[in-house]
Protein backbone atom coordinates (compact mmCIF):
# COMPACT_ATOMS: atom_id res chain seq x y z
CA UNK A 1 0.00 0.00 0.00
CA UNK A 2 1.69 3.21 -0.82
CA UNK A 3 2.27 5.65 2.11
CA UNK A 4 1.50 9.22 1.65
CA UNK A 5 3.87 12.05 1.83
CA UNK A 6 3.25 14.84 4.68
CA UNK A 7 2.95 17.97 2.59
CA UNK A 8 3.33 21.70 4.36
CA UNK A 9 0.14 24.17 3.86
CA UNK A 10 0.11 27.75 3.08
CA UNK A 11 -1.74 28.60 6.07
CA UNK A 12 -2.03 32.34 4.56
CA UNK A 13 -4.41 31.22 1.42
CA UNK A 14 -6.48 29.43 4.27
CA UNK A 15 -10.20 31.66 5.24
CA UNK A 16 -10.09 30.62 9.42
CA UNK A 17 -13.99 30.99 10.31
CA UNK A 18 -14.54 30.51 13.85
CA UNK A 19 -17.65 28.55 14.33
CA UNK A 20 -20.23 28.97 16.94
CA UNK A 21 -20.81 32.50 17.27
CA UNK A 22 -23.87 34.15 17.85
CA UNK A 23 -25.00 36.98 15.38
CA UNK A 24 -24.28 40.00 17.59
CA UNK A 25 -27.72 40.70 19.12
CA UNK A 26 -29.04 42.98 22.05
CA UNK A 27 -32.28 40.65 22.82
CA UNK A 28 -32.27 42.72 26.33
CA UNK A 29 -32.28 46.41 24.83
CA UNK A 30 -34.96 44.80 22.53
CA UNK A 31 -37.16 43.92 25.10
CA UNK A 32 -36.82 47.26 27.13
CA UNK A 33 -37.41 49.23 23.58
CA UNK A 34 -40.46 46.94 23.20
CA UNK A 35 -41.63 47.83 26.44
CA UNK A 36 -40.80 51.18 26.73
CA UNK A 37 -43.33 52.17 23.45
CA UNK A 38 -46.46 49.99 25.00
CA UNK A 39 -45.88 52.27 28.39
CA UNK A 40 -45.19 55.66 26.84
CA UNK A 41 -46.69 56.93 23.12
CA UNK A 42 -43.94 59.79 23.09
CA UNK A 43 -41.25 56.91 23.12
CA UNK A 44 -42.31 55.67 19.38
CA UNK A 45 -42.33 59.79 18.10
CA UNK A 46 -39.04 59.76 19.25
CA UNK A 47 -38.11 56.63 17.27
CA UNK A 48 -40.48 56.97 14.56
CA UNK A 49 -38.56 57.83 11.39
CA UNK A 50 -35.79 55.01 12.12
CA UNK A 51 -38.02 52.12 13.81
CA UNK A 52 -38.09 49.23 11.27
CA UNK A 53 -39.20 45.38 12.21
CA UNK A 54 -35.85 43.62 10.47
CA UNK A 55 -33.66 45.97 12.70
CA UNK A 56 -34.93 43.33 15.74
CA UNK A 57 -33.06 40.24 16.28
CA UNK A 58 -35.69 37.77 17.27
CA UNK A 59 -38.74 37.10 15.13
CA UNK A 60 -41.19 37.45 17.94
CA UNK A 61 -39.46 40.91 18.60
CA UNK A 62 -40.17 41.91 14.93
CA UNK A 63 -44.51 40.66 15.08
CA UNK A 64 -44.64 43.24 18.14
CA UNK A 65 -42.29 45.80 16.87
CA UNK A 66 -44.52 45.36 13.55
CA UNK A 67 -47.92 45.48 14.99
CA UNK A 68 -46.63 49.24 17.22
CA UNK A 69 -45.41 50.52 14.03
CA UNK A 70 -48.54 49.64 12.34
CA UNK A 71 -50.61 51.07 15.13
CA UNK A 72 -48.44 54.54 15.55
CA UNK A 73 -48.97 54.66 11.08
CA UNK A 74 -52.59 54.33 12.11
CA UNK A 75 -52.21 57.08 14.86
CA UNK A 76 -54.04 54.62 17.13
CA UNK A 77 -53.26 54.48 20.71
CA UNK A 78 -49.91 52.03 21.24
CA UNK A 79 -50.73 50.01 25.23
CA UNK A 80 -50.40 46.50 26.36
CA UNK A 81 -54.49 45.95 25.16
CA UNK A 82 -53.58 47.32 21.51
CA UNK A 83 -50.63 46.40 20.60
CA UNK A 84 -52.17 42.62 21.62
CA UNK A 85 -55.27 43.11 19.55
CA UNK A 86 -52.90 44.33 16.73
CA UNK A 87 -51.34 40.85 17.13
CA UNK A 88 -54.19 38.92 17.22
CA UNK A 89 -55.23 40.68 13.97
CA UNK A 90 -52.21 39.93 12.36
CA UNK A 91 -52.39 35.90 13.62
CA UNK A 92 -49.16 36.17 15.64
CA UNK A 93 -50.31 36.93 19.25
CA UNK A 94 -49.55 33.32 19.79
CA UNK A 95 -46.43 33.57 18.11
CA UNK A 96 -44.96 36.06 20.50
CA UNK A 97 -45.96 34.22 23.84
CA UNK A 98 -49.40 35.78 24.00
CA UNK A 99 -50.14 38.52 26.35
CA UNK A 100 -48.11 37.01 29.28
CA UNK A 101 -44.74 37.72 27.05
CA UNK A 102 -45.79 41.53 26.32
CA UNK A 103 -46.75 41.78 30.34
CA UNK A 104 -43.66 40.98 31.00
CA UNK A 105 -41.88 43.41 28.25
CA UNK A 106 -43.76 46.09 30.24
CA UNK A 107 -42.12 45.10 33.33
CA UNK A 108 -38.89 45.42 32.09
CA UNK A 109 -38.80 49.75 32.27
CA UNK A 110 -40.70 52.44 33.67
CA UNK A 111 -40.54 54.87 31.24
CA UNK A 112 -38.90 55.59 27.68
CA UNK A 113 -36.26 58.11 28.52
CA UNK A 114 -33.40 56.06 27.06
CA UNK A 115 -35.05 54.48 24.10
CA UNK A 116 -33.85 56.73 21.58
CA UNK A 117 -30.24 55.67 22.60
CA UNK A 118 -31.35 51.90 23.65
CA UNK A 119 -32.84 51.50 19.92
CA UNK A 120 -29.49 52.81 18.33
CA UNK A 121 -27.50 49.88 19.34
CA UNK A 122 -30.42 47.31 18.16
CA UNK A 123 -29.72 49.51 14.91
CA UNK A 124 -25.83 48.65 14.95
CA UNK A 125 -26.23 45.39 15.76
CA UNK A 126 -28.70 45.04 12.82
CA UNK A 127 -26.14 46.54 11.05
CA UNK A 128 -23.06 44.22 11.95
CA UNK A 129 -25.41 40.89 11.40
CA UNK A 130 -25.73 42.13 7.39
CA UNK A 131 -22.51 43.19 7.01
CA UNK A 132 -22.03 39.96 8.12
CA UNK A 133 -24.57 38.13 5.75
CA UNK A 134 -23.07 40.33 2.58
CA UNK A 135 -19.79 38.88 3.51
CA UNK A 136 -20.65 35.51 3.83
CA UNK A 137 -22.71 35.59 0.64
CA UNK A 138 -19.33 37.45 -1.32
CA UNK A 139 -16.82 34.85 -0.38
CA UNK A 140 -19.40 31.78 -1.82
CA UNK A 141 -19.60 33.58 -4.33
CA UNK A 142 -16.27 34.51 -4.98
CA UNK A 143 -14.97 30.60 -4.46
CA UNK A 144 -17.31 29.84 -7.40
CA UNK A 145 -15.82 29.46 -10.83
CA UNK A 146 -19.28 30.24 -12.31
CA UNK A 147 -19.47 33.69 -11.29
CA UNK A 148 -18.99 36.99 -12.78
CA UNK A 149 -16.56 39.07 -11.18
CA UNK A 150 -18.16 41.97 -12.26
CA UNK A 151 -21.57 41.68 -11.78
CA UNK A 152 -20.62 40.56 -8.06
CA UNK A 153 -18.45 43.32 -7.55
CA UNK A 154 -22.11 45.59 -8.23
CA UNK A 155 -23.84 43.35 -5.76
CA UNK A 156 -21.26 44.19 -3.23
CA UNK A 157 -21.47 47.69 -4.12
CA UNK A 158 -25.41 47.57 -4.18
CA UNK A 159 -25.25 45.59 -0.39
CA UNK A 160 -23.35 48.15 0.85
CA UNK A 161 -25.18 51.05 -0.49
CA UNK A 162 -28.27 49.78 1.32
CA UNK A 163 -26.43 48.69 4.18
CA UNK A 164 -25.09 52.35 4.24
CA UNK A 165 -28.78 53.87 3.80
CA UNK A 166 -29.78 52.89 6.59
CA UNK A 167 -27.61 54.84 8.47
CA UNK A 168 -29.21 58.40 7.25
CA UNK A 169 -31.38 59.94 8.98
CA UNK A 170 -33.57 62.62 7.44
CA UNK A 171 -33.00 66.01 8.54
CA UNK A 172 -36.28 68.21 9.87
CA UNK A 173 -37.36 70.54 7.36
CA UNK A 174 -36.17 74.27 7.22
CA UNK A 175 -38.69 76.35 6.05
CA UNK A 176 -37.14 79.33 5.89
CA UNK A 177 -34.50 77.88 3.08
CA UNK A 178 -37.12 76.26 1.88
CA UNK A 179 -38.72 79.89 1.29
CA UNK A 180 -35.33 81.29 0.17
CA UNK A 181 -34.81 78.91 -2.64
CA UNK A 182 -38.29 80.39 -4.18
CA UNK A 183 -37.20 82.86 -7.28
CA UNK A 184 -39.33 84.71 -9.61
CA UNK A 185 -36.21 85.85 -11.86
CA UNK A 186 -36.76 84.89 -14.97
CA UNK A 187 -32.49 84.64 -16.10
CA UNK A 188 -32.32 81.94 -12.97
CA UNK A 189 -32.53 78.76 -14.51
CA UNK A 190 -35.34 76.60 -12.82
CA UNK A 191 -34.58 73.53 -14.53
CA UNK A 192 -32.75 71.62 -17.61
CA UNK A 193 -33.47 72.83 -20.69
CA UNK A 194 -35.01 71.19 -23.57
CA UNK A 195 -33.34 71.29 -27.32
CA UNK A 196 -36.89 72.59 -27.99
CA UNK A 197 -37.79 76.40 -27.09
CA UNK A 198 -41.18 75.83 -27.21
CA UNK A 199 -41.16 73.18 -24.55
CA UNK A 200 -39.22 75.32 -22.51
CA UNK A 201 -41.83 78.01 -22.70
CA UNK A 202 -44.87 76.62 -23.33
CA UNK A 203 -44.66 72.80 -21.89
CA UNK A 204 -41.97 73.88 -19.06
CA UNK A 205 -38.45 73.09 -18.56
CA UNK A 206 -37.38 69.85 -17.20
CA UNK A 207 -37.02 69.41 -13.31
CA UNK A 208 -35.01 67.41 -11.70
CA UNK A 209 -36.57 64.93 -9.27
CA UNK A 210 -38.92 64.18 -12.06
CA UNK A 211 -40.20 61.04 -14.32
CA UNK A 212 -40.58 61.63 -17.61
CA UNK A 213 -42.25 58.78 -19.80
CA UNK A 214 -41.59 58.86 -23.53
CA UNK A 215 -44.21 56.74 -24.73
CA UNK A 216 -45.47 55.28 -28.14
CA UNK A 217 -45.69 52.00 -30.55
CA UNK A 218 -42.47 50.54 -32.29
CA UNK A 219 -41.94 52.97 -35.30
CA UNK A 220 -42.61 55.87 -33.93
CA UNK A 221 -39.24 57.54 -33.05
CA UNK A 222 -39.23 56.98 -28.88
CA UNK A 223 -35.16 56.38 -29.07
CA UNK A 224 -35.16 59.62 -31.79
CA UNK A 225 -36.64 62.21 -29.62
CA UNK A 226 -34.65 61.97 -26.94
CA UNK A 227 -31.25 62.20 -29.16
CA UNK A 228 -31.90 66.19 -29.27
CA UNK A 229 -32.16 66.20 -25.85
CA UNK A 230 -29.31 63.98 -25.09
CA UNK A 231 -26.89 66.58 -27.17
CA UNK A 232 -28.21 69.67 -26.06
CA UNK A 233 -27.63 68.66 -22.67
CA UNK A 234 -23.95 67.46 -23.66
CA UNK A 235 -23.70 71.07 -25.04
CA UNK A 236 -24.66 72.49 -21.84
CA UNK A 237 -22.29 70.57 -19.70
CA UNK A 238 -24.48 68.20 -18.24
CA UNK A 239 -23.86 64.86 -17.40
CA UNK A 240 -25.78 62.05 -18.53
CA UNK A 241 -25.82 58.43 -17.62
CA UNK A 242 -27.82 56.54 -20.51
CA UNK A 243 -29.12 52.77 -20.39
CA UNK A 244 -29.49 51.26 -23.36
CA UNK A 245 -31.38 48.04 -22.84
CA UNK A 246 -32.41 47.70 -25.97
CA UNK A 247 -29.51 48.76 -28.70
CA UNK A 248 -25.37 48.94 -28.07
CA UNK A 249 -23.43 51.44 -27.04
CA UNK A 250 -22.26 51.89 -30.29
CA UNK A 251 -25.03 52.14 -32.03
CA UNK A 252 -26.48 54.49 -29.72
CA UNK A 253 -23.15 56.37 -30.26
CA UNK A 254 -24.53 56.29 -33.96
CA UNK A 255 -27.44 57.96 -33.71
CA UNK A 256 -25.93 61.00 -31.69
CA UNK A 257 -23.78 61.23 -34.73
CA UNK A 258 -26.12 61.13 -37.24
CA UNK A 259 -27.29 63.68 -35.53
CA UNK A 260 -24.45 65.72 -34.97
CA UNK A 261 -23.13 65.25 -38.99
CA UNK A 262 -26.46 64.79 -40.94
CA UNK A 263 -25.15 61.50 -42.13
CA UNK A 264 -27.91 59.25 -41.97
CA UNK A 265 -27.98 56.17 -39.18
CA UNK A 266 -28.43 53.42 -41.57
CA UNK A 267 -25.32 54.33 -43.62
CA UNK A 268 -23.31 54.14 -40.60
CA UNK A 269 -24.51 50.74 -39.59
CA UNK A 270 -24.01 49.42 -43.15
CA UNK A 271 -21.00 50.97 -43.09
CA UNK A 272 -21.65 52.90 -46.26
CA UNK A 273 -20.22 56.15 -45.89
CA UNK A 274 -17.70 58.24 -48.04
CA UNK A 275 -13.98 59.22 -46.81
CA UNK A 276 -15.46 63.07 -46.14
CA UNK A 277 -18.04 61.98 -44.30
CA UNK A 278 -16.11 59.54 -42.31
CA UNK A 279 -14.21 62.68 -41.16
CA UNK A 280 -17.51 64.39 -40.38
CA UNK A 281 -18.03 60.90 -37.76
CA UNK A 282 -15.09 60.90 -36.10
CA UNK A 283 -14.30 65.05 -35.20
CA UNK A 284 -18.35 64.30 -33.63
CA UNK A 285 -17.43 61.09 -31.70
CA UNK A 286 -14.41 63.57 -30.61
CA UNK A 287 -16.37 65.85 -29.43
CA UNK A 288 -18.87 63.38 -27.82
CA UNK A 289 -15.74 62.11 -25.95
CA UNK A 290 -14.98 65.17 -25.08
CA UNK A 291 -18.08 65.34 -22.44
CA UNK A 292 -19.66 63.47 -19.18
CA UNK A 293 -21.79 60.78 -21.18
CA UNK A 294 -22.28 57.18 -19.37
CA UNK A 295 -23.86 54.52 -21.44
CA UNK A 296 -24.49 51.14 -20.12
CA UNK A 297 -26.13 48.71 -22.45
CA UNK A 298 -26.31 45.59 -20.63
CA UNK A 299 -29.54 44.29 -18.67
CA UNK A 300 -30.24 45.52 -15.86
CA UNK A 301 -32.47 45.18 -11.97
CA UNK A 302 -33.63 48.79 -10.75
CA UNK A 303 -31.60 48.74 -8.29
CA UNK A 304 -28.32 48.31 -10.46
CA UNK A 305 -29.26 51.20 -12.06
CA UNK A 306 -29.61 52.99 -9.06
CA UNK A 307 -26.51 51.92 -7.77
CA UNK A 308 -24.62 52.90 -11.07
CA UNK A 309 -26.11 56.34 -10.88
CA UNK A 310 -25.24 56.94 -7.39
CA UNK A 311 -21.10 56.01 -8.25
CA UNK A 312 -21.35 58.57 -10.99
CA UNK A 313 -23.28 61.39 -8.91
CA UNK A 314 -20.52 60.95 -6.11
CA UNK A 315 -17.98 61.39 -9.06
CA UNK A 316 -18.87 63.53 -11.59
CA UNK A 317 -22.44 64.56 -10.15
CA UNK A 318 -25.24 63.61 -12.24
CA UNK A 319 -28.36 65.59 -14.24
CA UNK A 320 -29.86 63.39 -16.16
CA UNK A 321 -30.86 59.41 -16.36
CA UNK A 322 -32.38 57.66 -19.42
CA UNK A 323 -33.60 54.28 -19.68
CA UNK A 324 -34.41 53.14 -22.89
CA UNK A 325 -36.66 51.15 -22.10
CA UNK A 326 -38.81 50.73 -18.93
CA UNK A 327 -39.90 47.31 -20.23
CA UNK A 328 -36.64 45.45 -20.35
CA UNK A 329 -35.30 46.45 -16.79
CA UNK A 330 -35.13 42.98 -15.23
CA UNK A 331 -38.16 42.07 -13.24
CA UNK A 332 -38.65 41.98 -9.97
CA UNK A 333 -40.39 38.81 -7.96
CA UNK A 334 -44.00 39.56 -8.44
CA UNK A 335 -47.59 37.97 -9.24
CA UNK A 336 -47.82 39.05 -12.48
CA UNK A 337 -46.88 42.08 -15.22
CA UNK A 338 -48.75 44.72 -13.58
CA UNK A 339 -47.19 44.66 -10.03
CA UNK A 340 -44.09 44.25 -10.98
CA UNK A 341 -44.36 47.13 -13.40
CA UNK A 342 -45.80 48.94 -10.70
CA UNK A 343 -42.59 48.37 -8.51
CA UNK A 344 -40.37 49.29 -11.02
CA UNK A 345 -42.11 52.50 -11.52
CA UNK A 346 -42.41 53.19 -7.96
CA UNK A 347 -38.98 52.98 -7.49
CA UNK A 348 -37.74 55.30 -10.67
CA UNK A 349 -39.90 57.96 -9.33
CA UNK A 350 -38.00 57.61 -6.05
CA UNK A 351 -34.44 57.09 -7.55
CA UNK A 352 -34.98 60.56 -9.58
CA UNK A 353 -36.28 62.40 -6.64
CA UNK A 354 -33.37 60.77 -4.06
CA UNK A 355 -30.58 61.23 -7.21
CA UNK A 356 -32.09 64.87 -7.65
CA UNK A 357 -31.94 64.16 -11.22
CA UNK A 358 -34.75 64.22 -13.96
CA UNK A 359 -34.80 60.48 -15.36
CA UNK A 360 -36.24 59.78 -18.48
CA UNK A 361 -37.54 56.37 -19.38
CA UNK A 362 -38.84 55.34 -22.32
CA UNK A 363 -42.20 53.08 -22.67
CA UNK A 364 -43.88 50.71 -24.94
CA UNK A 365 -47.46 50.93 -25.18
CA UNK A 366 -50.10 48.47 -26.00
CA UNK A 367 -51.60 47.03 -29.20
CA UNK A 368 -54.90 48.35 -28.51
CA UNK A 369 -53.55 51.59 -30.36
CA UNK A 370 -53.48 49.91 -33.60
CA UNK A 371 -57.53 48.57 -33.35
CA UNK A 372 -58.59 52.24 -33.48
CA UNK A 373 -59.96 53.74 -36.54
CA UNK A 374 -58.69 56.53 -38.54
CA UNK A 375 -56.71 58.44 -36.14
CA UNK A 376 -53.77 56.19 -34.03
CA UNK A 377 -53.23 58.94 -31.31
CA UNK A 378 -52.66 56.98 -27.85
CA UNK A 379 -54.00 57.54 -24.64
CA UNK A 380 -52.97 57.46 -20.94
CA UNK A 381 -54.52 53.89 -20.95
CA UNK A 382 -52.74 52.44 -23.53
CA UNK A 383 -49.25 52.66 -21.24
CA UNK A 384 -48.48 48.94 -20.96
CA UNK A 385 -48.95 47.00 -18.65
CA UNK A 386 -49.28 48.75 -15.49
CA UNK A 387 -51.62 51.96 -14.71
CA UNK A 388 -48.98 52.26 -12.00
CA UNK A 389 -46.97 54.27 -14.84
CA UNK A 390 -49.57 57.07 -15.28
CA UNK A 391 -49.61 57.61 -11.42
CA UNK A 392 -46.31 57.74 -11.04
CA UNK A 393 -44.97 60.31 -13.97
CA UNK A 394 -44.48 63.77 -13.35
CA UNK A 395 -44.86 64.20 -17.58
CA UNK A 396 -46.01 61.62 -19.52
CA UNK A 397 -45.43 62.56 -23.10
CA UNK A 398 -46.84 60.72 -26.35
CA UNK A 399 -45.08 60.35 -29.63
CA UNK A 400 -46.73 59.82 -32.87
CA UNK A 401 -46.49 59.73 -36.59
CA UNK A 402 -49.47 58.97 -38.88
CA UNK A 403 -47.09 58.34 -41.42
CA UNK A 404 -46.38 54.85 -40.54
CA UNK A 405 -49.80 54.42 -40.39
CA UNK A 406 -49.89 55.45 -44.26
CA UNK A 407 -52.13 58.31 -42.98
CA UNK A 408 -51.26 60.74 -45.62
CA UNK A 409 -52.92 63.97 -44.39
CA UNK A 410 -53.16 65.34 -40.67
CA UNK A 411 -56.84 65.30 -38.98
CA UNK A 412 -56.93 69.07 -39.15
CA UNK A 413 -58.67 71.91 -41.06
CA UNK A 414 -55.14 72.40 -42.65
CA UNK A 415 -54.97 68.72 -43.91
CA UNK A 416 -51.15 69.09 -44.60
CA UNK A 417 -49.12 66.42 -45.34
CA UNK A 418 -47.12 64.11 -42.54
CA UNK A 419 -44.77 63.35 -44.12
CA UNK A 420 -41.50 63.84 -42.24
CA UNK A 421 -43.76 64.97 -39.37
CA UNK A 422 -44.78 64.05 -35.82
CA UNK A 423 -46.88 65.04 -32.96
CA UNK A 424 -45.02 65.10 -29.24
CA UNK A 425 -48.20 64.59 -27.01
CA UNK A 426 -47.96 65.96 -23.52
CA UNK A 427 -50.75 63.80 -21.91
CA UNK A 428 -49.89 64.85 -18.25
CA UNK A 429 -48.11 67.84 -17.22
CA UNK A 430 -47.24 68.65 -13.69
CA UNK A 431 -45.08 71.60 -14.85
CA UNK A 432 -47.19 72.76 -17.75
CA UNK A 433 -49.40 72.53 -20.36
CA UNK A 434 -51.65 69.50 -21.47
CA UNK A 435 -50.96 69.89 -25.21
CA UNK A 436 -50.01 68.46 -28.59
CA UNK A 437 -46.44 69.99 -30.38
CA UNK A 438 -46.26 69.24 -34.16
CA UNK A 439 -42.55 68.82 -35.32
CA UNK A 440 -40.75 67.97 -38.42
CA UNK A 441 -39.04 65.05 -37.59
CA UNK A 442 -36.37 63.26 -40.01
CA UNK A 443 -35.74 59.67 -38.55
CA UNK A 444 -32.84 58.87 -40.47
CA UNK A 445 -30.68 61.47 -39.25
CA UNK A 446 -32.50 61.82 -35.28
CA UNK A 447 -33.70 64.72 -36.36
CA UNK A 448 -36.80 66.13 -34.33
CA UNK A 449 -37.59 69.87 -33.77
CA UNK A 450 -34.82 71.59 -34.33
CA UNK A 451 -32.70 73.32 -37.08
CA UNK A 452 -29.33 73.07 -35.24
CA UNK A 453 -26.73 72.20 -37.67
CA UNK A 454 -23.34 71.85 -34.85
CA UNK A 455 -20.68 73.95 -36.82
CA UNK A 456 -17.88 71.60 -36.52
CA UNK A 457 -15.24 74.58 -36.00
CA UNK A 458 -17.41 74.66 -32.21
CA UNK A 459 -15.94 71.56 -31.58
CA UNK A 460 -12.76 72.19 -30.63
CA UNK A 461 -9.27 71.40 -32.58
CA UNK A 462 -8.31 69.46 -30.13
CA UNK A 463 -10.74 66.73 -30.77
CA UNK A 464 -9.08 66.60 -34.08
CA UNK A 465 -6.62 64.21 -32.23
CA UNK A 466 -9.12 61.07 -31.69
CA UNK A 467 -8.12 59.50 -34.88
CA UNK A 468 -4.97 59.88 -37.21
CA UNK A 469 -6.44 60.07 -40.09
CA UNK A 470 -8.01 63.57 -39.07
CA UNK A 471 -4.78 65.16 -38.85
CA UNK A 472 -4.39 64.82 -42.44
CA UNK A 473 -7.57 67.36 -43.28
CA UNK A 474 -7.34 70.36 -40.51
CA UNK A 475 -11.14 71.25 -39.03
CA UNK A 476 -11.31 74.98 -41.33
CA UNK A 477 -10.91 72.89 -44.47
CA UNK A 478 -14.37 70.84 -43.52
CA UNK A 479 -17.44 72.80 -43.87
CA UNK A 480 -20.16 71.52 -42.40
CA UNK A 481 -23.48 71.70 -44.18
CA UNK A 482 -25.92 74.18 -44.27
CA UNK A 483 -29.91 73.47 -42.80
CA UNK A 484 -30.54 73.81 -46.51
CA UNK A 485 -27.82 71.24 -47.71
CA UNK A 486 -28.75 68.54 -45.11
CA UNK A 487 -32.42 68.72 -45.19
CA UNK A 488 -33.04 70.14 -49.11
CA UNK A 489 -35.93 72.45 -49.28
CA UNK A 490 -37.92 70.96 -46.02
CA UNK A 491 -38.87 73.68 -43.70
CA UNK A 492 -38.91 73.40 -39.58
CA UNK A 493 -42.59 73.70 -38.77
Amino acid sequence: MQQLKPFNADLGNIINFEKGKLPPQAVDLEEAVLGALMIDRKGFEDIREILKPEHFYKDQHKYISEAIKQLGNEENNIDLLTVSQKLRQNAKLDLVGGDYYLIQLTQKVSSSAHIESHYKIIQQKYLQRELIKLSSETIEKAYDEQTDVFELIDEINLGLSNIDNETEVEQMPDINQQINEISFDKNAQTGLKSSIDKINTDFGEWQRGDLVIIAGRPGMGKSSVIIPEIVNALKNDETICLFSLEMTSKAFLFRITSFLTGIEYGKMIKKDVSKEEEKYIYIALAWIKTKKLFIFDKSYAKENIKNKCEKIKKKHSLDRVYIDHIGLIVKPKGNNNNEKMGQISNDLKRFAKTLNVCLFALSQLSRNVEQRGSSKRPLLSDLRDSGEIEQDADIVVFCYRPEYYKIEVWDDMEALPTNNTMELIFAKNRNGAVDNLRLNCYISTQRIGTKTFYDFEDLGQKTLNYKAEIKEAPIYEIKPATTEEAFGNQHFL
